[in-house]
């Protein structure tokens, strides 16, 4: 996986961490009472920017490591099955040569000249 790929990546988990962080902070503040000291607010939710939401999501960074790493087991699953799909091809040669005697399993010795290709 190229590096413009995972960095892209983990900018897509880290908004989508943001965006659930901030759904999760939204209704947390709705669910308590208006904070004292005249904070910003819009009836009962708390107002937070994008910047802050990033700073909490990086803080919970270890739910984007298991998704990345879910992807990369992904990744690397459907390579296998993809690779399954590809033919194997198997060239070889063989060659046997007997002169001279040699037992059957009956146990008589007979001379033989055999060749197997």
């Amino acid at each position: 996986m190229s590096v413009n790929v995972r960095r892209s990546k983990v900018r897509l988990c880290a908004a989508a961490a943001a965006w659930a962080l901030l759904t999760a902070l939204t209704f947390a503040a709705s669910a308590q009472s208006p904070p004292a000291g005249g904070a910003a607010t819009e009836g009962n939710a708390l107002r937070i920017d994008l910047g802050t939401a990033l700073r909490l999501a990086d803080e919970r960074n270890l739910d984007i490591a298991i998704y990345l790493a879910r992807v990369t087991e992904a990744s690397a699953r459907l390579a296998r099955a993809r690779s399954l799909g590809i033919p194997t091809l198997r060239v070889g040669a063989g060659y046997n040569r007997h002169r001279g005697n040699i037992q059957e399993t009956s146990g008589q010795v007979i001379d033989a000249d055999r060749v197997s290709r």
